[in-house]
């Protein structure tokens, strides 16, 4: 195991998490890891701060003024999934089952001169009907000017020994954005009722290619949105829960990796705003100087 990389565990439940992104890296029960991490590759586990998902141009304008942030993602031509992915964060807690990491932006990042204090608090739980991870992500404008918000999470789903073609999916979602041909939605969006994107009853994915954001998300009796994925067998399931703070979900099918890894797992990401939230605004989240933003999302595997 790399040096940066931390673990916590609760009974037969381990999360692994790098410090490098704060990116959760590995989700085992008994061994058995319910998520696909690719090498580090295809931003899988990781933190999208301070915006998830694709800027169009990577050009947006706030309060009367022009920015532009690095086109990380040149096929397209846009900006993609932040800044805070590929930087090292710091350890601020640390028990058997539970990591907190620290980092700060200092408004020197092209095209985003806003200062921003974020943590996140990976905890598991482990009791005798399910395995849980819960994430706690606390954010806080700590500079002299409101700024532009936006963050989510990357995970990518497996079932060990099923293939994600034969699982069934579950979104309750109501809506889904079309995009263009650079991948930037089209909005408002529109009702998945008799579309290919109605899972809301739930679904085998098999023969449906998914890079595509739903919205319109309903949550449970316990405040908390949950998207399933679940074998025919029945069991295990595993479920991406996320509040309210993420009104968008991104579901990816891989089939754009290159081959041997297309369709091996499937990104279940919560975002709290649409991709190109900077411009049209979908989600946006403002924070006014010392304000913060907190939400939570996790996973449950149930036995």
């Amino acid at each position: 195991m790399q040096k940066h990389t931390v673990q916590i565990s609760h009974g037969s439940l381990v999360a692994t998490i790098d410090q490098i992104g704060a990116r959760l890296a590995s989700l085992s029960v008994h061994g058995r890891d319910f998520l696909e991490a690719f090498g580090g590759q295809y931003n899988a586990g990781d933190l999208l701060i301070p915006f998830p998902n694709r800027i169009a141009g990577g050009k947006y304008s706030f309060d009367h003024v022009a920015h532009q942030l690095p086109l990380n993602e040149p096929a397209r031509g846009n900006a993609i999934h932040g800044f805070t992915r590929v930087r090292a964060w710091s350890s601020v807690k640390h028990d058997p089952h539970l990591l907190t990491l620290a980092i700060q932006l200092d408004g020197s990042d092209q095209g985003y001169p806003f200062e921003l204090s974020t943590a996140v608090t990976y905890e598991v739980i482990s009791d005798a009907a399910r395995d849980e991870l819960l994430v706690t992500t606390k954010t806080q404008n700590v500079g002299k000017n409101r700024c532009p918000y936006g963050l989510g999470a990357h995970p990518y789903l497996r079932l060990p020994g099923e293939p994600i073609d034969e699982c069934l999916l579950a979104i309750p979602a109501t809506s889904y954005f079309m995009v263009d041909q650079e991948m930037i939605p089209i909005v408002p969006a529109i009702p998945v009722a008799g579309t290919l994107y109605d899972f809301r009853t739930g679904k085998v994915i098999q023969g449906i290619s998914l890079d595509t954001c739903f919205t319109g998300l309903k949550a449970e009796g316990d405040g908390f949105i949950h998207v399933k994925l679940t074998p025919r067998t029945g069991s295990p399931t595993v479920t991406v829960f996320m509040d309210e703070k993420y009104p968008y979900l991104q579901v990816f099918t891989a089939d754009t990796l290159p081959p041997g890894n297309r369709r091996r797992a499937l990104a279940v990401e919560p975002q709290s705003c649409s991709p190109n939230a900077f411009n049209n605004q979908e989600g946006l989240v403002i924070l006014n100087p010392g304000e913060r933003h907190v939400c939570q999302w996790g996973i449950s595997i149930t036995r």
